[in-house]
């Protein structure tokens, strides 16, 4: 991630040497007094530090209203001298990180500041899940798995999730490794997926679907997905031990199937669930989120 550093003292910048040095973020820095311009112009995927350092109380909140007025980017303060009283006023004001003088000599590690920017997601405003046109045989399972029974026919969101490069894998690690990293993914799309009743349903060896419940307008489990891809390099820092990378690819399908449980879905036939195994087995491609265009109809299982 790129960051933007604002302070009138290089001195500040030795604090960020870590992240500097990492691969996966830069640190550019820039005087305070370009602060509004620089924000004016500036696209997502940054986060900003401003070092309030040396400023009044009233500098400090003409800026802060800046900066959560910005729907650009998220943003931290640095406040080496303890300028401010009430560290609340800055969460509440929209800051996601506060970074005072102690935290700075010891310096800003890579493993905080990826919790940093998941603060800063889970305290995003919630976009509008995404609305499609709803084709024919739709058979909606709900919002939610109260009203869902065993044996019936629902169309519901079908997620594969396939891990990449498996064979390869294979040969350089151990099988107790190969079942980590699998129960590791699971947890992690169990979780990514709870806000939607999202549920792994099917898994084979290195891959599987995932459901989720389907209302018959709303697709709620595409902003989920599309998290994951964003955040995959901070949860291979921070979830899975192994030093090559993990990577996963995911395809999103509406679809009918009849429901079972989890661990008795043997006997289901669904063109559908065929569907989304053969487009993320034959189709996809490593670290790949793909979303088939709706068919216009949806068929029945017979």
């Amino acid at each position: 991630m790129r960051i933007l550093l604002f302070t009138d003292n290089k001195s500040c910048l030795a604090g960020f040497d870590t992240l500097r040095r990492s691969k996966n973020h830069s640190v550019e820095v820039h005087p305070r007094g370009k602060l509004k311009p620089i924000l004016e112009d500036l696209s997502h995927g940054h986060f900003i530090y401003l070092d309030i350092t040396g400023l009044s109380i009233a500098s400090v909140r003409s800026r802060l209203k800046l900066l959560g007025n910005s729907a650009s980017s998220p943003f931290g303060i640095v406040d080496r001298n303890s300028t401010l009283k009430d560290i609340a006023e800055l969460f509440q004001r929209g800051a996601s990180d506060y970074v005072d003088g102690r935290l700075l000599r010891e310096g800003l590690t890579t493993a905080r500041f990826g919790r940093v920017v998941e603060f800063a997601a889970i305290g995003a405003p919630e976009p509008e899940p995404a609305r499609i046109p709803v084709p024919m045989n739709v058979y909606p399972s709900g919002s939610g798995w109260d009203e869902v029974e065993q044996g019936q026919e629902y169309t519901f969101q079908m997620l594969y999730v396939g891990l990449d490069h498996m064979k390869e894998m294979r040969r350089k690690s151990s099988e107790d490794l190969l079942r980590t990293i699998r129960r590791t993914l699971q947890g992690i799309l169990s979780r990514a997926f709870a806000g939607v009743d999202g549920r792994v349903w099917v898994w084979k060896e290195d891959d599987g679907v995932l459901l989720c419940p389907f209302d018959g307008e709303r697709v709620t489990a595409l902003i989920p997905a599309v998290r994951l891809v964003l955040n995959r390099v901070l949860i291979n820092i921070e979830q899975f031990s192994v030093t090559t990378p993990i990577s996963w690819r995911m395809g999103l399908h509406l679809g009918n199937t009849p429901y079972e449980a989890s661990g008795e879905t043997s006997s289901i036939v669904s063109e559908d669930l065929n569907l989304i195994f053969h487009l993320g087995e034959r189709a996809l491609k490593p670290g790949q989120l793909a979303v088939p265009k709706p068919q216009s109809r949806l068929r029945r299982t017979k």
